[in-house]
């Protein structure tokens, strides 16, 4: 089956501006109807699927039967292998990716992700933070269409989210990845949140990011309230692994907040939190 698979990838393939589109169209059409898919999945995933990727920046009746076929794998994948389709669906989510490319890609992952928040949330919540960080790097686009529903697929993967002290500001960190402009107002939100569940990387994926904004603010008072959530959030976490893929970028921004701080007294309180993250990463 792998072979009559492998037969197909160079007619796929060819996408010159002078090679007709029947050829793609039919074998498209065959890709639709794929028998004994479980024994074929690694190298549909593998060899296939960034191919159907790459034909949604063709020519319109290509681009239509591609994605038709994409969303007939994303609907026969196993769960199980969410978090490598989600790494092949990000490299057409860059801001050097054709439009094209990015608006399938991201309907795509929206109705991956509906599957996975139904059937296994916890792998959901374990993908969300590279989920955001991918998602959220398109709200931007200069394209409507790709930023409109660039947030649209941000908020289900939200779903994501385990922490429930959080749950009600999703709407607000959304908007604060969307419009630096909010970043204040919505710190100024999470700062009043008393933190008592313990916090996972789904928690810290979409509050870190503001964080680090947060902390290279001008006003002493948005560094000093930065640095009590970070605090609060960080003394909740059970679990080092959690916590260290965000340590990296956020130890030198509590530094730089240390440095430029002039009130003593939050200065005093970024320099116990700087210290309990840099305690936290050797753990």
């Amino acid at each position: 089956m792998t072979d009559q698979l492998t037969g197909y990838i160079p007619t796929l393939s060819d996408a010159h501006k002078k090679t007709p589109i029947g050829p793609r169209l039919e074998t498209l059409t065959l890709l639709k109807n794929i028998q004994n898919f479980t024994l074929v999945e690694p190298f549909l995933v593998e060899k296939i699927l960034p191919i159907v990727l790459n034909r949604l920046d063709d020519k319109p009746q290509v681009v239509e039967s591609a994605l038709e076929v994409g969303l007939e794998f994303i609907s026969r994948f196993s769960i199980q292998a969410f978090p490598r389709v989600i790494e092949i669906l990000f490299r057409e989510m860059t801001t050097e990716s054709k439009w094209k490319a990015k608006l399938g890609s991201l309907k795509l992952l929206g109705s991956y992700v509906d599957r996975v928040e139904n059937m296994d949330r916890d792998l959901l919540s374990a993908c969300l933070p590279e989920l955001v960080s991918n998602v959220s790097g398109i709200v931007y686009d200069t394209k409507p269409e790709v930023a409109e529903l660039a947030e649209e697929v941000l908020r289900k993967v939200m779903k994501g989210i385990t922490n429930r002290d959080l749950e009600p500001f999703v709407e607000d960190l959304i908007k604060a990845m969307k419009d630096r402009d909010e970043t204040e107002e919505t710190i100024q939100k999470l700062g009043g949140v008393v933190f008592v569940q313990t916090v996972e990387g789904s928690a810290l994926s979409v509050v870190i990011p503001l964080m680090i904004a947060g902390l290279k603010e001008s006003k002493s008072q948005v560094k000093r309230m930065c640095s009590r959530i970070v605090s609060n959030m960080s003394k909740l976490v059970e679990e080092p692994l959690e916590a260290k893929p965000f340590l990296c970028d956020l130890i030198p921004a509590m530094e730089y907040a240390v440095d430029t701080i002039s009130d003593p007294e939050a200065r005093e309180v970024a320099t116990k939190t700087h210290q309990f993250l840099i305690n936290l990463k050797e753990k």
